[in-house]
């Protein structure tokens, strides 16, 4: 198991959603955590809103940058190997064992296929899939 460092999730308001309350709007769009855990987030200088913290009853514009800080957590267990198939200047293929996530969802950030080959080699810092399996799928 791993514990990593947290992440920084981003969103930016758009039209439709301008004037909901800071609660109100991640309740709607985040469903992943009850009014009361956001709220608790919120509280605890969580949320930020344009980068500075935000209130719970405080109005979002179109265009506001939304950020949820979420501390460190450990991560489940993972197997982290995979084989490259084929790599040239454009693409990269690999081969992901059954068991590693490919993007970072749930409690998994580290513990992704994505993460592991953007950490294997600097030159695939950027590296984006346009294909993955499941979590449970080996290939």
């Amino acid at each position: 198991m791993t514990t990593n460092d947290g992440c920084v999730y981003r969103d930016r308001v758009l039209p439709e959603h301008a004037g909901m309350r800071v609660l109100d709007y991640h309740v709607a769009h985040f469903r992943h955590s009850s009014a009361a855990q956001w709220n608790g987030a919120i509280e605890r200088g969580a949320v930020r809103v344009n980068g500075r913290v935000a209130g719970a009853d405080e109005l979002v514009r179109s265009g506001d940058e939304l950020e949820y800080h979420r501390g460190p957590w450990t991560e489940p267990a993972a197997p982290l190997s995979f084989r490259v198939v084929h790599e040239d200047e454009h693409v990269l293929v690999v081969d992901k064992p059954a068991g590693l996530q490919v993007l970072p969802a749930g409690g998994f950030l580290v513990h992704t296929l994505l993460y592991q080959v953007r950490a294997s080699d600097a030159a695939r810092a950027d590296s984006a899939p346009v294909h993955r399996l499941g979590r449970g799928t080996s290939g």
